[in-house]
């Protein structure tokens, strides 16, 4: 005959001991910086990208004169993926990558180079393209120099 359900002997459900308060509390902290990263990586680049583009809506690009503080030449990363050559310049005081490099070769350091650039409604500059001073590039339309 099986003895009845009060009759049996109490049995330890959970063998840890409660958490303490600190406990709790680094939990929550670890739960909540780990949540702020994931969010980051999924949302932060795409609003960021929009921002970007609202900033640049309707501004026409402008040419300029820059130097050179920075060459790294084209190359391919530790996974084989090629990479374009890196050049920043100093314009009105502050660094900035360009995005685009014509005749890199002929880029040279501490030198003045023509770059192409654009000011956002909030007054950032987006460098787009830098090239040697003598580069015969066409200039993009709606470029004022």
């Amino acid at each position: 005959m099986q003895p009845l359900e009060s009759e049996r002997p109490a049995t330890v459900q959970n063998s840890r001991p409660p958490l303490s308060k600190q406990q709790r509390i680094v939990r929550a902290v670890i739960l909540i910086v780990g949540s702020i990263t994931l969010f980051s990586f999924l949302f932060a680049d795409p609003l960021l990208r929009t921002f970007t583009h609202k900033n640049l809506q309707g501004v026409r690009p402008q040419i300029g004169t820059a130097i050179v503080v920075t060459l790294v030449p084209a190359g391919s990363s530790l996974l084989g993926t090629p990479q374009p050559p890196l050049v920043v310049v100093r314009f009105r005081g502050h660094l900035y990558q360009a995005g685009k490099v014509i005749g890199f070769d002929r880029l040279q350091l501490n030198r003045p180079a023509r770059i192409v650039y654009r000011v956002g409604h909030n007054a950032t500059i987006y460098v787009d393209e830098v090239a040697p001073l003598n580069s015969s590039q066409n200039v993009p339309p709606g470029a004022k120099p």
